[in-house]
């Protein structure tokens, strides 16, 4: 019986693949459509996708961080704009916004704590090709391309965070005064 279960299940992985290589796809990004859901094979690479195809990030664009707002977490669930926010996320560039006043006033708005209670806000979630995305290996390929890692040993990337820092914060005002200090000390 489990050498019949086994073969069975055989059968079916290679039918599987042979039934995505006869499916032909004029654009590579789906295997089957089910109920209007995409599905790849994952025994046959041509048919994984990345559901962000159209919204690539180039190395040095940066993308919001807003951490009180829903529409951000569902920007990660969602399959259209989840690998541009993996690889704006890991620039830091983005991050200079937290050195701006702006970013926190934002945080604060009522109309971003609103959206919380709307059942809209949640659409992501209830679509079942978020999931369907999920469970295709294109859904991860991003996370081994270098290029979405290339900003974090780029030095000028971290050049605009102490931009914002200094235009903020006033850091070139209290080296000045830091550096006057100290030589007043040492004479």
């Amino acid at each position: 019986m489990k050498l019949r279960t086994i073969g069975m299940g055989l059968v079916a992985i290679l039918a599987l693949g042979a039934a995505s290589a006869e499916t032909p796809s004029s654009d590579n990004t789906v295997g089957w459509t089910f109920a209007g859901l995409k599905l790849s094979n994952p025994f046959d690479s041509s048919t994984w996708y990345d559901g962000a195809v159209d919204l690539h990030l180039h190395e040095s664009e940066t993308v919001t961080i807003n951490p009180v707002d829903p529409d951000f977490w569902m920007s990660i669930a969602d399959p259209k704009s989840h690998s541009v926010i993996h690889k704006g996320i890991l620039n830091p560039a983005s991050w200079a916004q937290f050195m701006r006043p702006s970013t926190y006033v934002n945080m604060m708005d009522p109309s971003i704590w609103v959206k919380w209670a709307k059942p809209e806000t949640y659409s992501v979630l209830a679509d079942p090709q978020t999931y369907v995305y999920r469970m295709q290996p294109g859904a991860f390929i991003h996370l081994m391309d270098v290029r979405s890692y290339s900003e974090l040993v780029n030095p000028a990337a971290y050049d605009e965070i102490l931009e914002a820092a200094r235009k903020t914060v006033r850091v070139a005002y209290v080296r000045k005064v830091g550096k006057d200090l100290i030589t007043s000390i040492s004479e």
